[in-house]
C-alpha cells in the first residue's frame, strides 16, 4: 500500500486462533474498560507513578481517515515514539472489537493482519475490504491515562442497477403517460437519471405529484434507459 519502512524488513503478524479465553470475543463496555484488561500473557500493564512524563510514549501523526472500494485492500498506519514497554493495540470502534495486541492479532477475522517493525510501526491491514468493514478504527496504547488515535474506512460500493426491480422494456402510444421505475444501490447513494439514446429531451411533470412524470412526446424507435450517476462513474 505504499508505506514504507523505515530500517530493515517489517514483520506480519496474520489472523489465527489464539487461546486466549474471553478476550477473543466481542467485548461489551466502553474502549477504556476494553483496554484497561490487564493480562500476563500480552503484557498489558499500568504506568508507574514514578515515571517520567516526558519519556511516555508518542504518536508521530495521526491515523489518517481512508477511503476504499470494496474488494480492495486497506492500510491503516499507526507509529509509535519511546513506546518501551507499552504496549500498542488496534479497536474497532463501532463494535468495540479488540483486533490486536502488541504482536498478537486477537480477533479471528482472518483477513485482519498486523505489520509491525523495530517496535514502531503498528499498521493495520484490511484484506478483501467489505462492507462491514466501514467504521472508526482506533491505535492506543496502555499508558495511563490512555493514549490513542483513531481514523475512519470509508468503504465505497460501485453503483448497481437493480433489474428485478427496475422496469423492462414497454409499448405505448404517443401522448400517453408511462411509469418507468428505475432502482439500484450503492455507496455513496448514488442519483438517477434518465436518458434517450438519440439524446432528445424527455419532458418532466412532477408538480402534481412531486414524483418526476415521463410524457411520451414523439419517441418514435428511440430508447430510454435509466442511468446511475456517481463520483465513480456511471452504471
Amino acid at each position: 500500500m505504499g508505506f514504507g519502512s523505515p530500517r530493515g524488513q517489517a514483520s506480519v503478524t496474520s489472523a489465527r486462533p489464539l487461546e486466549c479465553g474471553n478476550i477473543c470475543q466481542d467485548v461489551a463496555g466502553t474502549i477504556p474498560e476494553i483496554l484497561g484488561l490487564t493480562s500476563p500473557k500480552y503484557g498489558w500493564r499500568e504506568m508507574s507513578l514514578s515515571e517520567d512524563a516526558g519519556s511516555l510514549p508518542r504518536f508521530v501523526e495521526k491515523v489518517p481517515n481512508i477511503t476504499v472500494t470494496v474488494g480492495r485492500d486497506a492500510l491503516l498506519p499507526c507509529t509509535v515514539e519511546q513506546l518501551k514497554s507499552y504496549k500498542v493495540a488496534w479497536v474497532q470502534v463501532d463494535t468495540q472489537t479488540i483486533l490486536t495486541i502488541h504482536k498478537q492479532v486477537i480477533t479471528r477475522n482472518p483477513r485482519i493482519s498486523l505489520l509491525h517493525n523495530d517496535h514502531r510501526t503498528w499498521h493495520l491491514e484490511l484484506k478483501n475490504v467489505q462492507e462491514s468493514d466501514r467504521g472508526w478504527y482506533m491505535c492506543q496504547v496502555n499508558t495511563d491515562p490512555m493514549e490513542s488515535q483513531k481514523g475512519y474506512v470509508d468503504v465505497v460500493v460501485p453503483p448497481d442497477i437493480i433489474d428485478r426491480e427496475s422496469s423492462g422494456d414497454l409499448t405505448v402510444r404517443e401522448g400517453q403517460d408511462v411509469n418507468l421505475t428505475c432502482r439500484a444501490k450503492g455507496h455513496p447513494t448514488p442519483n438517477i437519471v434518465w436518458r434517450r439514446e438519440d439524446n432528445q429531451k424527455i419532458v418532466l411533470d412532477a408538480e402534481k405529484t412531486g414524483e418526476p412524470r415521463a410524457v411520451v412526446l414523439e419517441c418514435g424507435s428511440s430508447r430510454t434507459r435509466c442511468v446511475c450517476v456517481w463520483g465513480g462513474g456511471e452504471s
